[in-house]
């Protein structure tokens, strides 16, 4: 969960000059990540957690794939 909340806000670290999104990107990147913590909190909050969707996640996509790490440190 706390993965989810950091990829939506994700979209407000800073990006170098030149190298920002708009809103309506900034918002499309983040509601994916919202509507996946808000099934995982349901899923927990009804005692249920699906522990194949987490090691689905777990072993998924990296983290903040989007992000080119070249960029930030130069």
């Amino acid at each position: 969960m706390t993965r989810s909340l950091l990829r939506a806000q994700q979209v407000h670290w800073s990006l170098p000059p030149g190298h920002g999104i708009d809103a309506d990107t900034g918002l499309q990147r983040a509601l994916a990540p919202l509507d996946r913590f808000c099934e995982l909190a349901g899923l927990l909050l009804a005692g249920r957690p699906d522990r194949r969707l987490l090691n689905d996640l777990d072993h998924g996509r990296a983290y903040l794939p989007e992000i080119d790490l070249e960029l930030l440190t130069g």
